[in-house]
């Protein structure tokens, strides 16, 4: 076991200053940008999973900065029931740009 703050990852993450992260039960670490990107890593080996951005998804990705990212809670029940099986979540993101997404999340 570590001390306390001792440093045990550092992680060159994004272009741009980075205003949001969120933690997921699995093991993943969302992290939200003002380069317009959201990233996913592997909170344990700090390696780059997934990259959410307009490039990628050229009408869906945010215009501008990331400012909040929250991983959301599996349904019980319902349409989205099984989104949250295996290795997939939802994820929220918001930015600047006023709107929120919910994107399916599968490394």
């Amino acid at each position: 076991m570590g001390e306390d703050g001792q440093l045990r990852q550092e992680v060159k993450a994004h272009l741009f200053t980075i205003h949001a992260l969120a933690g997921s039960e699995l093991g993943w670490l969302a992290s939200g940008s003002m380069d317009k990107t959201v990233k996913i890593w592997d909170r344990n080996t700090g390696a780059l999973l997934k990259v959410i951005d307009r490039e990628k998804y050229p009408s869906r990705g945010h215009s501008h900065s990331v400012n909040a990212l929250c991983w959301l809670a599996p349904a019980q029940s319902g349409p989205n029931a099984n989104l949250e099986t295996g290795l997939r979540r939802l994820l929220a993101s918001a930015g600047d740009d006023k709107i929120i997404r919910v994107w399916e999340v599968s490394v």
